[in-house]
């Protein structure tokens, strides 16, 4: 990975945690996932509407993993740029 490569995976990763830490998004992915499975749980929806229910919980589930990996790849990234991890700058040499 270059520094170019290395500073837009960092900005990507930034931006994830901020989605990550955004109450409203959290509420609002939160009640959506409430919401689909009380509707699996309910014993009068076919199985066909049970299955496409429980796919969209695993893909409510895979958006959240996908930010991690990102934030991930940010810190990764950050020591590439800098040896050093979790926001702490400055060359190595210079610390």
């Amino acid at each position: 990975m270059n520094e170019r490569e290395a500073k837009a995976r960092e900005r990507k990763a930034l931006k994830a945690k901020k989605l990550q830490e955004d109450p409203l998004l959290n509420e609002a992915l939160d009640r959506m996932e409430q919401h689909m499975f009380r509707r699996w749980q309910d014993p009068q929806g076919s199985a066909e509407e049970r299955e496409q229910l429980f796919q969209l919980m695993q893909l409510s589930k895979t958006f959240r993993e996908t930010l991690t990996a990102f934030i991930a790849d940010g810190d990764k990234a950050q020591l590439v740029l800098t040896g050093k991890p979790n926001g702490k700058t400055g060359h190595p040499a210079q610390l």
